[in-house]
């Protein structure tokens, strides 16, 4: 074999080598960015909608099953302190749900979410029938705060707000 063959091969074992050698390392952060990832605001509007569901169903179980289960959990409502932790929350709830003539439902205004926090926003109605001999209503603007642990959302911050009740309007 001459001079010129043992260079050409030496020359094909470096770039094999070289080729090797950078395809093992990490991938540079364009390729990463082409990486599928998961779709956090669908996942996210999954949580709320089964969250919302729970609410509209009084079922307990549903919705501890939407909360963090490291317990972080903040509840402000209208005219309230702020309440914390999921044990507050579900104690409140199991209260709430025991009367069953109420009735709420919520739509989904809009989600955002990234690889950590989600944010979901919500119209809801919460209704009685007879209050204080009256039909009662309360339109609500919700807001959650959800956030994502072992590739599961979890909602740690519940904000109502009333827009409009029906002991607002004058006959």
């Amino acid at each position: 074999m001459n001079s010129t063959s043992r260079l050409a091969i030496l020359g094909l074992a470096l770039s094999l080598s070289t080729l090797l050698l950078f395809s093992c390392e990490d991938p540079q952060p364009e390729v990463a960015e082409m990486v599928p990832v998961p779709d956090n605001e669908a996942n996210c509007r999954n949580l709320m909608e089964w969250h919302l569901k729970a609410l509209a169903e009084k079922n307990l179980a549903m919705l501890e099953s939407t909360l963090s289960p490291d317990g972080e959990m903040q509840l402000i409502l209208p005219s309230d302190e702020i309440a914390y932790g999921t044990e507050y929350f579900m104690e409140m709830h199991e209260q709430w749900f025991s009367d069953t003539t109420w009735s709420y439902s919520a739509e989904i205004l809009s989600v955002t979410a990234n690889d950590g926090l989600g944010f979901v926003t919500t119209e809801a109605l919460y209704s009685e029938p007879l209050r204080d001999g009256v039909p009662y209503f309360n339109r609500l603007c919700v807001t959650y705060n959800l956030k994502l642990l072992n590739n599961t959302w979890y909602v740690i911050l519940d904000h109502a707000s009333s827009i409009q009740k029906s002991t607002d309007i004058e006959e």
